[in-house]
């Protein structure tokens, strides 16, 4: 169901918004490619007339070159005017493809999260709701605990014993050691005496 939901989102993005894109795209470069244009054939009527000024007589070869460049000149003069024209108005179709655009996103996520709930709510009513495990997991689970734990209690019996019984014997033999180490030593022998008997 989502997967179709997607599908009908996408080609309806496709049908109005991309292939509106694609149209303006395609305007603005022959607007520009017409302001090339315009601005190549300004030049030369500007190369003309400067030609026409210099020249000491008249020219009719001149005079025929100015009007040509002249005619074409405003040829590309209107033809920018038009294609600027046709992008003004189609401002408001692109308008109107933005919002078709964002009512289909809008619905699409709309729906999407409907189906989602729908099949959440599925799931709770089924007795498998997401992140609750079922009595039975519980019961297995807790049969694998009492066997590890089991298993495990003579070795940890053991293992404690051990500790005890090094802790317990090798404290009183340090403390042995160290009390005889630490006995004072014997008092000197008394001085002999001088007096004859």
């Amino acid at each position: 169901q989502l997967a179709e939901l997607q599908t009908t989102y996408l080609d309806c993005a496709n049908a109005t918004w991309q292939q509106h894109i694609e149209r303006n795209l395609a305007m603005m470069k022959e607007y520009q490619a017409a302001r090339k244009k315009l601005e190549s054939r300004r030049l030369a009527y500007d190369a003309t007339m400067g030609k026409m000024q210099k020249a000491k007589k008249d020219d009719v070869r001149l005079e025929e070159e100015l009007r040509v460049n002249k005619t074409k000149f405003d040829d590309s003069t209107e033809d920018v005017f038009q294609r600027m024209q046709d992008i003004r108005e189609a401002e408001q179709d692109t308008i109107g493809a933005l919002t078709s655009f964002l009512d289909a996103e809008l619905e699409y996520h709309e729906r999407a999260a409907n189906e989602l709930r729908r099949i959440r709510k599925s799931w709770v009513a089924g007795g498998a709701e997401p992140g609750r495990p079922s009595s039975g997991g519980n019961s297995d689970l807790d049969r694998i605990y009492s066997n590890v734990s089991a298993r495990s209690q003579p070795v940890r019996s053991s293992v404690i014993n051990e500790a005890y019984e090094g802790a317990s014997s090798a404290p009183v033999c340090k403390l042995t050691r160290t009390m005889t180490a630490r006995e004072p030593p014997p008092p000197p022998p008394p001085p002999a005496s001088t007096r004859p008997p």
